[in-house]
């Protein structure tokens, strides 16, 4: 193994399909919301989201790649992909986790008044269909806010119908913010869309300056609910089946009066699963934006982030790390929020034993249904979670086990490296 094979890059796999493209009542959407809640809940839910596909940006130098196409009056001045360090000094767009979740490049637009719609989507499309009717697909990407005092910028999530047969007209769902709201539309090439809903931007509490993640979240064939960071937006679900092409995309729009900053965002991607899940994946935008890369807590469980174990979350520094201290590394693959995980967190003594064990790595926890991790699953065929993997500094592997309720045993753990 190499660097390259831990480094979070972009990633297509098979499945990825690709074409050229050129409002319910409250009651009924909290009935739809417990329904949901309560159905999910009967269910497994050790779904692991996929990446279908992810822009990141970091192969590119300006210039977009081809699978994105500009619309609306986006062009290569208004839009264009620019290492970090181009960019203005904006607070705590480079904190120690940024620079881990988002790399080198960034998606910059640069609204003007005489253009005021810019807009950049990608050509790969999910199909519908395949979320069956207990699946869901996220399609989402990073935005950076600007600190209290400067006008929140205009921007939106966009999931874009890429059928052909619809080409010449803005067939699309939006979820993003306008002023001071944050909104869904339906469009479906009219004037007006066919469907719109608001709330106000303050009862979603998001800190700022910082990061913050988007998603437009389709379950099953029929709802779509839309939230920032995992907050649920009041307006959610909404019963909307039309589109069943979706590519992810986003827009940006000119706000009068504001100072002309460029509106920067990343990550734009969709993560889906044909299998019924409880929650979405934790954005990585809830933790504090200054935190830092590894944090050895006092959490008396070894297997959590925040115990004195210091799991590193950066695997092109764990690997760094390993090859200069000539130790194994010990890769946890997993998702927090299911039972097999918590499983294993109890699995784990916590006694002097354990932690001599622990000692022997430079253990690197990987949370698959994130961006980068559910890539480097992919890398290394991780299927179930939570899987322990070591790695030789030499990079092959050496063992792994895949962690089983009930039946594996600590004893199966540490016979990963005796």
């Amino acid at each position: 193994m190499t660097p390259d094979a831990i480094r979070p890059t972009l990633f297509s796999p098979p499945e990825v399909e690709a074409s050229h493209m050129h409002h319910p009542a409250l009651p009924v959407r909290v009935a739809g919301l417990l329904i949901l809640v309560l159905t999910l809940g009967r269910l497994a839910v050790h779904a692991q989201y996929r990446v279908f596909t992810w822009d990141s940006f970091e192969e590119t130098q300006s210039t977009l790649p081809e699978h994105l196409v500009l619309g609306h009056y986006a062009d290569a001045e208004t839009v264009s992909a620019v290492p970090y360090s181009m960019l203005p000094k904006f607070p705590a767009i480079r904190t120690p986790l940024a620079e881990i979740e988002n790399g080198l490049v960034a998606l910059r637009f640069q609204p003007q008044p005489e253009k005021q719609h810019l807009s950049v989507v990608n050509k790969t499309f999910l199909e519908r269909r395949r979320l069956g009717q207990l699946g869901s697909a996220l399609v989402q990407a990073d935005f950076y806010v600007p600190p209290v005092g400067t006008p929140w910028p205009n921007f939106a999530m966009l999931a874009s119908d890429s059928d052909p047969a619809k080409e010449g007209n803005y067939h699309f769902y939006r979820f993003g913010t306008l002023d001071d709201r944050v909104y869904f539309s339906f469009s479906d090439g009219g004037e007006r869309p066919k469907e719109y809903h608001q709330q106000p931007l303050s009862e979603l509490n998001l800190f700022r300056p910082g990061w913050h993640r988007f998603q437009i979240v389709f379950y099953g064939q029929d709802r779509i609910y839309c939230a920032v960071d995992g907050q649920m937006t009041s307006f959610s679900p909404i019963i909307e089946p039309t589109l069943t092409r979706l590519s992810p995309g986003i827009m940006v729009t000119h706000r009068e009066g504001a100072p002309n900053l460029p509106v920067v965002s990343d990550n734009l991607s969709i993560q889906w699963t044909p299998q019924p899940v409880s929650q979405l994946p934790i954005s990585p935008w809830t933790r504090d934006p200054n935190a830092v890369a590894v944090v050895g807590g006092n959490n008396p469980k070894l297997m959590e982030a925040d115990s004195p174990v210091a799991w590193r979350i950066s695997p092109t520094e764990a690997w760094a790390e390993s090859q200069s201290k000539n130790k194994p590394l010990l890769v946890m693959f997993c998702v927090p929020e299911i039972p097999s995980y918590k499983y294993l967190v109890d699995l784990c003594p916590n006694n002097e034993s354990a932690k001599t064990w622990l000692s022997q790595f430079i253990p690197l926890r990987i949370d698959t249904n994130q961006l980068g991790g559910g890539q480097l699953a992919g890398r290394f065929n991780v299927f179930r979670v939570p899987t322990m993997m070591v790695l030789g500094p030499d990079g092959k592997e050496r063992n792994r086990v895949t962690v089983i309720p009930n039946q594996t045993t600590w004893q199966d753990i540490t016979a990963l490296h005796n």
